[in-house]
């Protein structure tokens, strides 16, 4: 789902006509994983139609998503990229036609600096603080038992939360290079670890919440009078520490982490409590999310062979120097 022929783009577009009413100008297309992104030119507007596969599934949790993300409430100091209804009043607009057999989503354009690559302390707060108000949303009160398990959204209670384990019982596993000798058993002993975290954490946890589940830099516009957070696609149920593991990961093995995850605290207490009894559990979600990503590559049929061999050395790799890095511990700022 790379390229679309001119064919393709002509369908797509005039399906867009119909169902919103809009007359695109120019067009620009870019390629995110298994998804397109359109950017529309109108004669006085800029729009992001997002396209996806389109099973009964997928369509069914997107429209899950962009329902729940209709309903977050932005602050002066944030907000949330939100789906536009077509003519009808839906989120979501399945596209049909030759070789189309797509979801199409769409959004205003937002557009801003992106996420600085300088981590100041006043990014940091702020970083923070788009966590705590995403998590202390109204829209996150506590759903009914039998709507919560009903949810197609991903449940992270478990370490493979995205998909069916399949891990180190591939076919797979057994083709890690022999100069990677190492890299099966430490797989294996971050699986025990992060599994006993996992149970642990989940044991006497309170009522889980809706998660970002990818709250990093890509996904954030810095705009000077307001922050605007982008891609729901990730959004999954589970403690707002595993939510904080996943966007700090990419700091964790750098010798300044406790010194960001300090500042990116104070931020996210400035609209939700800080779940410091969690904190102990941040290094071993951090791994958890690595053996999550290196088993969904089994299921992208995108990736040869030694592509998700390439991958797993490189988590491997990762996770080692999280398991290595010091221990977060230390006197507060």
């Amino acid at each position: 789902m790379n390229e679309l022929s001119a064919q393709q783009i002509e369908t797509v577009l005039h399906q867009v006509v119909l169902k919103y009413r809009l007359f695109p100008q120019n067009v620009h297309i870019f390629s995110k994983g298994s998804h397109l992104l359109i950017k529309i030119h109108t004669q006085t507007q800029t729009f992001a139609l997002k396209l996806s596969p389109n099973t009964s599934h997928s369509l069914a949790k997107l429209q899950e998503i962009l329902s729940w993300t209709a309903a977050l409430e932005n602050t002066s100091r944030h907000r949330f990229i939100k789906a536009i209804p077509n003519i009808q009043g839906a989120l979501c607009t399945p596209l049909s036609g030759e070789h189309l057999n797509w979801n199409a989503v769409l959004y205003p354009w937002v557009s801003g600096p992106s996420f600085p690559a300088e981590l100041t302390p006043s990014i940091l707060n702020e970083w923070g603080a788009l966590m705590g108000t995403l998590h202390a949303q109204p829209a996150q009160a506590r759903l009914p038992q039998k709507r919560y398990t009903s949810s197609l959204l991903n449940h992270w209670d478990r370490v493979f939360y995205a998909h069916p384990p399949a891990l180190i019982e591939s076919e797979l596993w057994t083709q890690i290079p022999p100069h990677h000798a190492t890299l099966r058993h430490n797989y294996a002993l971050h699986l025990e670890t992060v599994s006993q975290a996992i149970k642990a954490l989940w044991s006497n946890a309170p009522a889980p919440i809706r998660l970002h589940g990818d709250l990093q830099g890509p996904n954030i516009i810095c705009g000077q009078l307001y922050w605007t957070l982008l891609d729901f696609d990730d959004l999954s149920w589970g403690l707002p520490i595993q939510d904080i593991a996943i966007a700090l990961l990419p700091l964790r093995a750098q010798p300044q982490f406790t010194y960001c995850l300090e500042h990116f605290k104070r931020g996210y207490q400035r609209t939700m409590s800080w779940p410091t009894a969690h904190e102990k559990y941040l290094t071993p979600l951090m791994i958890g999310r690595f053996l999550a990503l290196a088993n969904a590559l089994l299921y992208d049929r995108t990736l040869g062979t030694q592509e998700i061999l390439q991958y797993w050395v490189r988590y491997g790799q990762k996770m080692q120097a999280i398991t290595n890095a010091p221990s977060p511990d230390g006197p507060s700022l």
